[in-house]
């Protein structure tokens, strides 16, 4: 009943106590319910770009026998359990031309059933949907541009494979070209493997004809495949834990219907599901580590908050036990008040990790908001998490609040002011060394980044790595709290710097005690100025990070794409010309328009082989630009040209010999040791070939698409990504030479400000025709940012910036109440000897904003670092659902002035505040009592 009345007394100290409780732990709970909501969204994403959910490889022993055929191997296949669709191709491999000849590439020509592309067509992108016949084929869209080849054209395609004696054998099929395909981009990662060297499709009956010399099975000859789609049912168990071995358990099926003659070669789907479980891993794993700045900023909370409480329940402590009551009840009052604040502050935990998780499932993309995905409330609500949020902030919060109030309870007066006095000296003279917490810093920075690096590079296992879990995120937590307290060290220092240069008279007294209580209290000052890094350290650290990795996502895309917009003229098209780019150019809202034409040219240049030089005579890729308007139509960095001056260089291909090249011919090869350096020349034979001649032009590279001159450099050129070996020309050269007038390509820059799908949307109502296609990288990006995959991990950062938010309203106001505490002596005294109260309110305001602008700029260092050690890292950016190569471009360091400068005046908005309130409440008390009172 006692301890009923006392707390109903104090209700609006155990109400703070009871938020602070509650946004301690808060984020944490709020990143773990989240990632578990969302996380059917991620597995269905995951596995709908599956496009071949299994495929099962005809074996030599098929072949060996005549008792079976493949009608029958198919009905059996088909008849299993959860096999939903199945379609059987035939498989020819080998080379282009001979392996040791110049150009040789591997080739694969698959042979489908017309029934093929309903099922399966998503996984490639045709430029026409016409029914393959017999002797007809689709091409790869480089190929027919490298080979000059033409619609209705008959090809004789050579397919080179190796006999027992390792001798090539060459086999021909005639086969006339009615369209070209490409991998579709949605598929493009998980098809990169299955179809690496796919160059032709055409159907089973043509490829069995056209290459029927070739034996039946082994690596080279004609084998045969089932490609298998499954029920996906099987992905909505109600237990996720049990997909797994429902998907084993319909490759068993399959395997012991079709073995010995067929086995399972591939379950994509089953890796897909892997894949998930890794990624559920990882991402909570990464959502706990980068929530450690949050929750130690939650535990300084409830100790400071705690702090402020420990006066109060020692003088109420003294009170009953004065009125008569015993020892026990007056610890039964203590041990009840600090468990029952601790319970009604865990569900508050419980609670704002809920909101949060709902909030968070608005993330729509980095720091960006959309109230319209907002996650339902029961989805959040999952009761083993619930439960380890709520004894989480249990266990941490009675922890850290329990100590200073067992304390209270058998501290006598007596030795209460004998601490503080010995507490006061102890801070006045102690000098403790920062060696402990750098030291300790720089560790855990040298086994934390290794151990960062694989996380965001492989993630872990689907089981996860209990031991690495723990491990990352003690090493995290001793790396960021270690350099939170080295740089915090250097707060109290600043701020004694700046107030001493406060010139002002009026001002002159207040700055000097100022000053002087943050020698006399350095610890305590500096553990302050660590909750203020650590806020900003949050909050930057995920603006930053996000940002930076936002911006990176989108360089890639539109590199990769090569501009905003890019419009393609399918291959075979005479339609476009540079008169279509000049119509492209008026439409409203595009800034530069330019023609790029894809063809090919032979190339004559000097190589080393060992410490000989040999001449090498190959075909080279070759783009023809129109110099004057590519610089500012395509996408640029300006890294990506070895002068590093972009539109320079690119006015020097006006003289027709000029050429851009992703590499320089040797002039000189090495001594007779082989040691020495190479030397380069500039000069290289390009030719064309036209009307069955060939012409030659003896060029000059003026520039580098690359890093450096060696053929093995990592190249940029935008809109081919993947391109290793080319070079660039005037197109206007180009066109002469050829006797043609078309482009391939029209690269599209837009307006500041303008919508590239509205612009894109222009241009199809200006140039209507069905052999445009369009690249738009926004679109790809934006759909990334707003998948579930992604979104996860913005989710996460977003959090953390909103909690650090709310740790600076209640932090700052609980630290006002502590540094208030303390100055109550000296402004009581320097109120008597006559100090006006508005120097003293002024001065404690400038104190307030000094400490808010240093602990930011440590916050900012120590953000820009946390940063650097994870921007190399694709899956702390975008989940598992980015398409492209991660470091096939140098990540920009990017700080967002407009989240930035929000935050700083939040923070100063807050500490000023309340710095204004309650040192208004302080001068404003009675001078007499305040004199009699203070300690």
């Amino acid at each position: 009943m006692f301890l009923k009345s006392r707390l109903t007394s104090k209700a609006p100290q155990v109400l703070v106590t009871v938020v602070v409780f509650s946004i301690a732990s808060g984020v944490l709970g709020g990143a773990l319910l989240y990632l578990d909501a969302s996380s059917r969204n991620v597995l269905s994403e995951m596995t709908s770009e599956v496009e071949v959910d299994l495929e099962v490889s005809v074996t030599n022993s098929f072949y060996a026998q005549n008792s079976t055929t493949l009608p029958i191997l198919f009905h059996d296949i088909i008849e299993q359990q959860d096999v939903s669709n199945l379609e059987m191709l035939s498989v020819a491999q080998g080379y282009s031309k001979p392996r040791d000849l110049p150009g040789a590439s591997r080739r694969t020509i698959l042979g489908v059933n017309n029934t093929f592309f309903q099922s399966f067509g998503a996984s490639f992108s045709l430029s026409d949907d016409t029914i393959l016949r017999n002797g007809e084929c689709y091409v790869e869209e480089q190929l027919f541009i490298e080979e000059g080849l033409a619609f209705g054209e008959t090809w004789k395609i050579p397919l080179v494979v190796y006999d027992s004696e390792f001798k090539p054998v060459f086999h021909y099929g005639n086969l006339t070209v009615i369209g070209t395909f490409s991998i579709a981009p949605s598929t493009e990662m998980a098809a990169s493997q299955k179809f690496s060297s796919l160059q032709i499709l055409t159907s089973r009956q043509s490829l069995e004809y056209q290459y029927g010399s070739l034996e039946l099975g082994g690596l080279n000859g004609i084998r045969h495949v089932f490609w298998l789609q499954l029920d996906r049912n099987l992905l909505h168990q109600s237990d996720p834990a049990s997909i797994v071995p429902g998907l084993k358990t319909v490759k068993k099926r399959i395997e012991q219907a079709a073995l010995p003659y067929a086995l399972v070669e591939r379950f994509d789907l089953l890796e897909s599901v892997y894949g998930y479980g890794s990624w559920s891993s990882t991402m909570t794993l990464v959502a706990l580590a980068f929530s450690v700045p949050s929750v130690i900023m939650g535990i300084m909370l409830v100790n400071y908050n705690s702090e402020i409480l420990a006066d109060e329940r020692r003088r109420e402590i003294g009170n009953i036990v004065t009125r008569g009551a015993k020892g026990r009840q007056a610890f039964v009052w203590v041990m009840g008040s600090a468990l029952v604040t601790g319970i009604l502050g865990s569900f508050g935990a419980v609670g704002t990790g809920i909101l949060a998780a709902v909030l968070s499932g608005t993330t729509s993309g980095p720091l960006q908001f959309d109230l319209s995905r907002t996650i339902a409330v029961e989805q959040a609500l999952n009761p083993e998490l619930i439960l380890y949020v709520f004894s989480f902030s249990f266990v941490v919060g009675v922890a850290v609040s329990l100590p200073s109030a067992l304390r209270a309870l058998i501290m006598l007066p007596s030795e209460a002011r004998m601490k503080i006095d010995r507490q006061t000296t102890r801070q006045g003279c102690e000098r403790v060394s920062p060696v402990w917490e750098i030291s300790i810093a720089a560790v855990s920075a040298i086994l934390v980044i290794p151990m960062l690096g694989r996380l965001g590079q492989q993630g872990i296992s689907s089981s996860g790595s209990v031991l690495f879990a723990m491990t990352l995120i003690l090493l995290f937590s001793a790396l960021i709290i270690g350099s939170a307290k080295a740089l915090s060290r250097l707060g109290p220092f600043l701020r004694r710097k700046v107030l001493g240069r406060v010139g002002k008279t009026k001002l002159a007294i207040g700055p000097r005690v100022l000053s002087r209580n943050l020698r006399v209290f350095r610890t305590s000052e500096a553990l302050g100025t660590m909750f203020i890094v650590l806020v900003f350290a949050s909050g930057f650290f995920s603006a930053i990070a996000s940002s930076t990795g936002a911006e990176h996502i989108r360089d890639l895309y539109t590199f990769e794409a090569g501009a905003d917009i890019v419009i393609h003229i399918e291959p075979g098209s005479e339609y476009a010309s540079c008169a279509f780019v000049d119509e492209v150019a008026d439409i409203e809202g595009v800034h530069r328009a330019a023609g790029l034409l894809r063809t090919v040219a032979w190339l004559r240049y000097m190589t080393r082989a060992g410490t000989e030089l040999l001449e090498v005579n190959t075909t080279y890729p070759v783009y023809a630009v129109q110099p004057e308007r590519w610089s500012g139509a395509a996408f640029w960095l300006p890294y990506f040209v070895d002068t590093r001056d972009i539109e320079a260089t690119l006015s020097l291909l006006s003289n027709s010999s000029n050429i851009l090249s992703s590499f320089k011919p040797l002039f000189q090869t090495a001594d007779q040791s082989g040691s020495g350096q190479p030397v380069y020349t500039d000069e290289i034979s390009v030719s064309f070939l036209h009307n069955e001649t060939l012409l030659e032009n003896n060029c000059t590279i003026v520039g580098l698409l690359s890093d450096d001159e060696t053929t093995e450099s990592k190249t940029y050129l935008p809109g081919v990504a993947d391109a290793t070996d080319f070079i660039i020309m005037n197109i206007e050269y180009v066109y002469q030479t050829l006797n043609t007038s078309r482009i391939t390509e029209v690269y599209v820059s837009v307006k500041e400000g303008s919508n590239p799908e509205a612009v894109v949307q222009s241009i199809r109502e200006a140039c209507s025709n069905e052999t445009l296609s369009y690249d738009v990288p926004s679109q790809e990006y934006d759909a990334l940012f707003r998948s579930a995959t992604s979104g996860s991990i913005y989710g996460v950062y977003a959090l953390n910036l909103i909690f650090s938010l709310g740790y600076l309203t209640a932090g700052m106001v609980l630290l006002t109440m502590i540094r208030g505490r303390k100055l109550r002596k000296q402004l009581a005294i320097l109120r008597a000897m006559g100090t006006q109260r508005h120097s003293l309110s002024t001065s404690l305001l400038l104190d307030s904003a000094f400490s808010t602008l240093i602990g930011a700029a440590l916050g900012l260092v120590l953000a820009s670092f946390l940063t650097l050690t994870v921007m190399n890292m694709p899956l702390v950016y975008a989940g598992s659902g980015l398409l492209v190569e991660w470091s096939r471009l140098t990540v920009r360091f990017l700080v967002p002035p407009t989240v930035t400068a929000l935050l700083l005046a939040l923070s100063l908005a807050f500490a000023l505040g309340s710095t204004y309130f309650i040192s208004n409440r302080i001068l404003n008390r009675n001078l007499a009592e305040e004199l009699r009172t203070t300690e």
